[in-house]
């Protein structure tokens, strides 16, 4: 990237940045369900020292004591006792989006030695609204999308030079992700398994430690949470994903919502009816697999159809929800109009929206799917090295596996840095094959 394309690159991301806090400083409206249950710990934490997502006014739900693991209420904790005021949090997250992209680039420099197509790369920034919706809301995604880049960054220096510091950030790095987004905490088994790969290859014994360390210190918090609610588990949401998302998602598409609302309600109401937490929660999880186990088809073409939807949604209830706009189809979405009524749900959908929103949902859809594209060409790439690929779409593509039938926008905000690394090779194929069309 020349000088000249540099300035015009880092100007106009600049100008992405200040655009959309400038419209949340001037509203104000950083608040989605999930932030409250954020600040809510970062209060408590502040007032008591209780990691408790609840209002401790209210009687005490066990669920709330691991709902939200703590790294994220920490930091927003720490940012409203020295500043005074929740809307700081977003200023330093945009100051953390703006590092991303840097760390990005620099990810795309250590893989192909240059950054080519800089501009190309600016309208695939550009046009993913969610990345500048997340930085401007009291959510964990841009956090957690920078302990997953510098995870990338650090494996890639460790396996290439053999460091021992590099390798030991790497597993820092992950182990301050999993306590900002519970979906990370299995990773300490290809972390164990590729860590022991590593051992064996540099025959640096030493490294024992930082390879067992996450095990450790996940199986701790696991028994922390144990004494707290009689429940050996990592955290609550996973549960409560199982049941309200994965499983009444499931009975809908295979039963219709009816029958769904009524089996889901049961499988909660008897959870809830048991006489401790944790017999309530192993009941939970025992029907939610049942029902897995009952429509196993359905649930793998459910389970990939959501994978499809988190490399594809455009967003668009980002884009309604930040921009306080009204939805024709009461919140529902382009993905989901598809999911229920196939290619004539989806367009019903579109000609319901204004032009404006018809366009840009369709762009984004467009270069989400190029982007996807990407990611499959990135593995046969000649300019990256095998371990470069594995580390790089390992992240992401176990991101996109465990979020599953949950697939959304939101959900692909962490790893939207990691799929643009993939970009370069891609966009010099298609430049490289459009020069020998015209020729």
């Amino acid at each position: 990237m020349n000088g000249s394309s540099r300035k015009i690159f880092w100007s106009l991301i600049f100008l992405f940045h200040l655009g959309f806090l400038t419209w949340q400083l001037i509203h104000q409206q950083v608040m989605l369900v999930d932030s409250e249950e954020y600040l809510q710990e970062a209060q408590n934490i502040i007032k008591s020292g209780d990691f408790y997502c609840g209002d401790p006014e209210q009687p005490v739900r066990m669920d709330n004591y691991t709902k939200r693991p703590p790294v994220y209420p920490l930091f927003l904790a720490l940012v409203i006792s020295v500043f005074g005021n929740k809307i700081w949090v977003i200023v330093f997250q945009t100051l953390l989006s703006f590092l991303n992209v840097w760390l990005s680039l620099k990810l795309i420099r250590q893989l192909y030695g240059q950054i080519t197509h800089p501009i190309i790369l600016l309208i695939f920034i550009a046009l993913y609204p969610a990345q500048f919706i997340y930085t401007n809301l009291i959510m964990t995604e841009i956090l957690f999308q920078t302990s997953l880049l510098l995870m990338a960054i650090w494996a890639i220096q460790a396996w290439k030079s053999n460091s021992y510091q590099a390798f030991w950030l790497y597993t820092l790095a992950l182990i301050a992700g999993i306590f900002i987004k519970p979906i990370l905490y299995l990773f300490i088994f290809p972390h164990f398994i590729v860590g022991g790969i590593f051992i064996w290859k540099t025959r640096k014994f030493q490294l024992i430690l930082p390879v067992i360390m996450p095990f450790v210190i996940v199986l701790g918090y696991m028994n922390w949470n144990a004494q707290r609610t009689g429940f050996f588990h990592f955290s609550s949401i996973q549960n409560l994903s199982l049941l309200q998302y994965t499983t009444y998602n499931l009975l809908i598409n295979t039963y219709g919502q009816e029958e769904a609302l009524v089996r889901a309600d049961s499988i909660l109401y008897a959870s809830l009816e048991q006489p401790t937490y944790a017999q309530g929660q192993e009941l939970l999880q025992r029907e939610c697999f049942a029902v897995i186990s009952e429509n196993k088809l359905a649930f793998l073409g459910f389970h990939l159809k959501g994978i499809v939807n988190f490399f594809i949604d455009p967003g668009r209830f980002d884009l309604y929800t930040f921009w306080g706009l009204q939805s024709n189809q009461d919140g529902q979405g382009f993905l989901a109009s598809f999911s229920q009524g196939g290619y004539r749900g989806m367009f019903s959908y579109l000609w319901s929206q204004p032009l404006g929103i018809i366009f840009l949902l369709v762009l984004i859809a467009g270069l989400n799917g190029l982007k996807t594209l990407s990611l499959f060409y990135f593995g046969f790439c000649k300019k990256t090295e095998a371990i470069e690929k594995i580390i790089i779409l390992g992240i992401i593509l176990y991101i996109a596996g465990l979020t599953g039938s949950s697939g959304a926008s939101r959900f692909a905000v962490p790893v939207f840095p990691l799929v643009l690394v993939t970009l370069p090779c891609f966009l010099d194929r298609i430049i490289l094959g459009w020069k020998k069309f015209r020729k």
